[in-house]
């Protein structure tokens, strides 16, 4: 049995040995190696999850951003189409004043044009009506007074 004893005894001490050879050759290193790679997964999911949290406040800030653009966009727009609205007036306004003011003129060019007709017809039966008046009345009158009488009537014609 002493050999049975001696034979456990020496497995146990190859255990232990083998024991202790791998705990400072392999467990050791091992273990850092899982440590390390541990406190590496955490820092790469701690840096991921400060990432997504970056990434959602600057997703707030363009969107911020994005809607100030818009607001923006549709004042300048808004701005733009009431400008054009005034400017759209202001041409109406100014094209209605400018045919008011050359109907306005026509209307005072046809009414001295008419004048300056009536005048000259005035002017030309008067001379029709002298010079018949010469012809029937003879030469003992002065032309003068003829052409005075001649214009009275046809102030007094043209009145009535």
């Amino acid at each position: 049995m002493l050999n049975f004893d001696f034979t456990f005894l020496l497995v146990i001490i190859n255990i232990l040995f083998l024991y202790w050879i791998l705990k400072k050759i392999l467990f050791k290193p091992v273990t850092n190696f899982m440590e390390n790679r541990a406190n590496s997964i955490k820092e790469m999911f701690e840096s991921a999850q400060s990432n997504k949290e970056q990434a959602e406040v600057m997703r707030a800030e363009l969107k911020e951003q994005l809607d100030k653009a818009v607001e923006e966009a549709e004042k300048i727009v808004n701005e733009s189409r009431t400008k054009a609205e005034k400017q759209y007036e202001e041409i109406l306004n100014k094209a209605k004043e400018d045919a008011k003011s050359l109907v306005e003129k026509a209307q005072r060019d046809i009414e001295i044009e008419r004048k300056s007709m009536v005048n000259e017809l005035k002017a030309q039966i008067a001379g029709i009506a002298l010079s018949a008046a010469s012809k029937v009345i003879a030469k003992n009158m002065d032309n003068e007074i003829n052409k005075k009488l001649v214009d009275d009537f046809i102030d007094e014609v043209g009145a009535a």
